[in-house]
């Protein structure tokens, strides 16, 4: 048997981590490879519950995954077993950190002349999940949204969009910081243009100190 090992810290809470993998619609949409997108026929998250799906290449190729999922516990463990072809068993670990939560990902293939074959494929694959998942999980939830104000929606919307702007893949402290001083109200914002600050010279800043290359991910689907 061969292993492939990764790890990711998110800066998200557990719970939301943990939702973006145990809703069938939010996992049918980050799942799999860059490019990649998903059709799902049966998710049945649960103990031995039955994971059946197609995945479509961006080539037009499909490639259908027939798995199970063999154990689940809240908040902790996912583990995966892919049954049909390349037979592996995927385990999915969270653990609460300080700064969100951080996900282990180890992927155990039962024939190590295949797992060498396709190492090339699998390692940027489960880096490139990995990506999706952080971005999933930093998307605000519909129960998030649920108990916002208006206002703080909208200042969500807007940091989004700086993030976009920026070309950066998820929203960070720099872009809700520049989306205070877009929606130009509030005491937040008081507090900012008593300091001295201003959007163009923020933004400037956040240029410099972040780049504007696609290093994280704003939102997931």
């Amino acid at each position: 048997m061969s292993t492939f090992y990764t790890s990711r810290e998110i800066p998200a809470p557990i719970e939301e981590v943990f939702a973006a993998i145990s809703e069938s619609t939010r996992l049918e949409c980050w799942w799999g490879p860059s490019g990649f997108t998903n059709t799902f026929k049966v998710c049945e998250f649960k103990t031995g519950g039955r994971w059946s799906f197609v995945m479509h290449a961006p080539n037009g190729n499909n490639y259908r995954n027939e798995s199970v999922f063999v154990e689940i516990e809240p908040l902790k463990k996912v583990v995966v077993q892919h049954i049909s072809e390349p037979k592996f068993r995927l385990t999915i670990g969270l653990t609460s950190t300080v700064t969100g939560t951080l996900v282990s990902w180890s992927q155990a293939f039962e024939d190590p002349n295949v797992a060498k074959q396709i190492e090339h494929i699998v390692v940027p694959a489960n880096e490139q999940n990995l990506d999706h998942l952080t971005s999933e999980a930093l998307s605000p939830s519909d129960n998030l949204m649920s108990i916002l104000t208006p206002r703080a929606q909208k200042l969500l919307d807007l940091s989004r969009e700086e993030a976009r702007h920026l070309n950066h893949e998820f929203v960070s402290s720099e872009h809700l910081l520049l989306a205070l001083l877009t929606l130009g109200q509030g005491t937040a914002f008081n507090v900012l243009r008593n300091q001295g600050l201003d959007l163009n010279f923020v933004r400037n800043e956040v240029k410099k100190q972040a780049g504007t290359h696609r290093d994280n991910k704003t939102i997931g689907c």
